[in-house]
């Protein structure tokens, strides 16, 4: 039988990342906690850039590849401006895994993908909390 998602989490979030000709991604985002403030749709709108760890892209095979380790930084609240951390990218089927680390460990962890040749679309939520990620049905 195909995969299914469980049930989403009671914060969560989603984030659509541009996939850039040098294989970079740049994001936009919001989560459940963003409500409001007259945003238009109800939800508050945040960037986020993410760098490949290894960025010598020598082909456009190697470009179009998004699984790997990226630096990864994005705008929050006033108070958090430049939040600094390691994304990694990985792959099961047609179905991308992400996992948002710090120094103290997983902040956030993801399910998405590919919408075409330059669009990712990822579903986030906070920590490493694994019962919501891809199970067999």
């Amino acid at each position: 039988m195909g995969k299914s998602l469980s049930p989403k989490p009671k914060r969560w979030g989603m984030i659509q990342y541009t996939i850039l000709e040098d294989g970079n991604l740049h994001g936009i985002w919001t989560h459940s906690d963003k409500a409001g403030d007259g945003a238009p749709g109800g939800r508050r709108l945040f960037l986020e850039i993410a760098r490949k760890v290894d960025d010598r892209h020598d082909t456009l095979q190697s470009r179009a590849q998004l699984v790997g380790a990226y630096n990864c930084a994005w705008v929050d609240e006033p108070t958090d401006l430049g939040v600094l951390q390691q994304l990694t990218i990985g792959q099961q089927g047609t179905v991308y895994t992400f996992e948002w680390r710090t120094a103290t460990g997983v902040s956030f962890t993801g399910v998405g993908m590919r919408l075409g040749p330059t669009t990712l679309v990822v579903t986030f939520w906070p920590g490493a909390d694994r019962q919501h990620t891809l199970s067999a049905s």
